[in-house]
């Protein structure tokens, strides 16, 4: 290899490391975006999982032979799926998650669901109320300074307005025994 095509190769590989920092960066807080509002949100976990799960996947498939030949180092696939899904499935779901929010209705509704089950977070010392959906079941978040009132509890009511996508989104939430 000659030096000029060495040189030209090595300035491709320090913009594309440059590249795929940022687009890491910007996939994981993303991502973390995504979570958080996936806890104000009434859906199945199982759909935000897999469009970040196919994401990732098609990104990883397209962007996998330009990364193997431009990488200066040993190529690992499964490592570049594995970060592929994380941060841009994670792009993709916190801007879908986005876009739910931003452009859905304005008119709210209220939802009253019974309490069936309550669980403790350990770590956090968060309380998580269980509702039952449709065809799905969902955990409700409290602060741990909250756990007598959820434990004391049997209802749940959440005042939501609709999202772009249907999906509804969580504006308030209270706890009543009736």
């Amino acid at each position: 290899m000659n030096k000029l095509a060495k040189q030209k190769r090595e300035s491709i590989t320090r913009r594309t490391s440059w590249v795929v920092l940022f687009s890491y960066l910007i996939g994981g807080i993303s991502a973390l975006y995504a979570g958080i509002q996936y806890n104000k949100t009434l859906i199945d976990y199982k759909l935000p999982m897999l469009i970040a799960a196919m994401a990732g996947t098609i990104f990883s498939l397209l962007t996998s032979k330009y990364l193997r030949e431009y990488s200066g180092k040993k190529f690992r696939y499964y490592g570049h799926l594995f970060w592929s899904i994380l941060t841009f499935g994670g792009f993709i779901t916190g801007l879908l998650f986005l876009i739910n929010s931003v452009f859905g209705r304005e008119q709210t509704e209220t939802l009253k669901k019974p309490i069936v089950g309550v669980s403790h977070a350990r770590r956090s010392g968060s309380v998580y109320a269980e509702i039952n959906l449709v065809d799905y079941s969902k955990d409700i978040r409290f602060d741990s300074g909250e756990r007598q009132q959820v434990e004391a509890a049997n209802y749940v009511v959440l005042t939501t307005r609709k999202g772009f996508f249907g999906y509804s989104i969580i504006k308030e939430i209270r706890l009543t025994k009736e």
